[in-house]
């Protein structure tokens, strides 16, 4: 997927800003929100019909009492994590294992028109900024990349590795 400074508005108009500058919740250097790109209404409705695809696969994941790889055949590795199970101390832990570069380009989407670009990097440091157990369901996707996850507001996260990037 290809992006021009076109796709981008201010991150001052982002809706979930709050949630990086307001001293009482956190506060992120501007160094690090100037790594985190806005992506408009039009750009983010792009990403979240691809992520969507993904989505629904990850919802069936969740939920199916049997997870047979042949169901999921179009990923080469699949993975769920419980939050409730593994506890929120393990989370950083199991985001490393996916190794992931720390500079890949992902795209974090909240809603259909809500989605900013960042590093991997920034958002396994700032995670629980990103992410409001019981709030959010938060899509996620590298830009040219096979990595996606989905975290679920009820405290399961699915990641998986696709064979076709989508982004």
């Amino acid at each position: 997927m290809k992006f021009t400074k076109n796709d981008f508005l201010p991150l001052s108009k982002f809706e979930y800003l709050y949630r990086w500058n307001d001293s009482n919740i956190s506060t992120l250097s501007q160094e690090t929100l100037s790594q985190i790109h806005y992506l408009n209404a039009r750009k983010a409705k792009e990403v979240d019909d691809k992520l969507s695809i993904i989505n629904k696969k990850f919802y069936t994941y969740i939920f199916a009492s049997l997870r047979s790889e042949e169901s999921y055949g179009e990923f080469s590795d699949i993975r769920l994590f419980s939050v409730k199970e593994n506890g929120l101390q393990s989370i950083p832990i199991w985001f490393f294992s996916l190794e992931i570069p720390p500079a890949t380009e992902m795209i974090f989407s909240w809603e259909m028109h809500i989605a900013v670009k960042t590093t991997w990097e920034i958002f396994t440091r700032y995670w629980d900024d990103f992410f409001y157990f019981g709030q959010d369901d938060l899509s996620i996707g590298a830009i040219n990349g096979p990595w996606y996850l989905l975290l679920f507001h009820e405290g399961y996260f699915v990641y998986g590795h696709i064979k076709e990037n989508l982004l």
